[in-house]
């Protein structure tokens, strides 16, 4: 994942700590993230949650045209 998505999700997990800034607390937001990212394709989300730390877990599928990639599905999640 390039570095800009990871800078926008540590702002998000920053946000959520708030002031509380312990070691518990940033481990408690960062398994409730659920975000869209700049450089992720559209409608694959960036989520994690206290039992799946995975945070990318769906993908789009795409196809080279000749002159540039065109997606040809919608999110296919894997769970």
């Amino acid at each position: 994942m390039p570095g800009k998505n990871i800078g926008h999700a540590v702002v998000q997990l920053l946000k959520q700590c708030g002031d509380n800034l312990t070691p518990d607390n940033i481990m408690r937001q960062a398994s409730h993230l659920n975000l869209e990212l700049p450089l992720l394709l559209p409608g694959i989300r960036f989520k994690t949650g206290p039992t799946d730390l995975r945070p990318i877990k769906e993908m789009r599928l795409v196809r080279f045209d000749g002159v540039r990639y065109v997606l040809f599905s919608d999110v296919l999640a894997s769970e």
